[in-house]
């Protein structure tokens, strides 16, 4: 699911004309598992110790075909999930 996904979006995404951060539908694939993970540290009890935003952005270096992603990018995304978690919602969330 999360490689359809990673792939129809950067193919939307370069379809756009708006152009993407993402040099490879790979990085997209890497950055969505890596929300995922991040939305668990953040939002689970389970997890005493948080990732910080530095950590976040660190664990995210060279996925885009040895590049990083923009720090800032990296960064809202962060701060948009601290905020607000990814929740599944009705039928998906039973």
């Amino acid at each position: 699911v999360v490689e359809v996904f990673a792939r129809t979006y950067y193919a939307q995404c370069a379809a756009s004309g708006h152009g993407t951060p993402f040099r490879h539908p790979d990085a997209a694939y890497v950055l969505s598992y890596s929300i995922i993970m991040l939305n668990t540290d953040l939002h689970s009890a389970q997890i005493k110790n948080k990732m910080t935003c530095d950590e976040f952005v660190r664990n995210n270096r060279g996925i885009n075909q040895g590049e990083d992603l923009p720090r800032e990018l990296l960064a809202d995304i962060f701060e948009s999930i601290e905020r607000e978690p990814i929740r599944l919602s009705g039928a998906a969330a039973e």
